[in-house]
């Protein structure tokens, strides 16, 4: 019986695997032929679906680009959360998104260096789980002092 299960098992794992590897071909293509303008475009719409997998992936291509750009710092770090709460991983990230923010960035700009204000609440949010707690009142203060008094976070 044990037997069987595992046989069960292995070929559920062996099509998953490969089922992701099929969808992952798509977006892999897209990102090796596709222009700056496009790969922002397109991680845009991820983003707003909720797509973040493969939203990683265009943010990455993008930081290959323009390592230091705010907007795709930001992209970076806010899907590394969104994805697997690896806020670790995500603090260099937004440490580097907050040095140029706009209270009006355009996540649908092609053209935008900046990002957004919220990267200050999603930095606070990654020293806040990694239990440095003065880095976390400093920067969602800062999130709190710049923000719009109606922010959605």
């Amino acid at each position: 019986m044990k037997i069987i299960t595992l046989l069960i098992l292995s070929v559920f794992i062996t099509t998953a695997v490969f089922s992701q590897k099929k969808q992952d071909k798509p977006i892999q293509e897209f990102i090796s032929q596709a222009n700056e303008t496009q790969l922002v475009d397109k991680s845009t719409s991820l983003l707003s679906n909720g797509e973040f997998l493969d939203a990683e992936l265009v943010a990455d291509k993008l930081l290959t680009l323009q390592p230091e750009s705010s907007n795709y710092n930001y992209r970076k770090g806010f899907v590394m959360i969104a994805l697997r709460q690896d806020y670790q991983g995500a603090l260099p990230y937004l440490k580097k998104a907050i040095k140029n923010v706009s209270k009006n960035y355009d996540l649908y700009s092609p053209k935008e260096t900046n990002s957004s204000i919220d990267a200050f609440y999603y930095l606070a949010k990654c020293y806040h789980f990694l239990e440095e707690i003065e880095d976390a009142k400093l920067t969602y203060n800062q999130f709190i002092a710049k923000s719009d008094k109606k922010s959605q976070l």
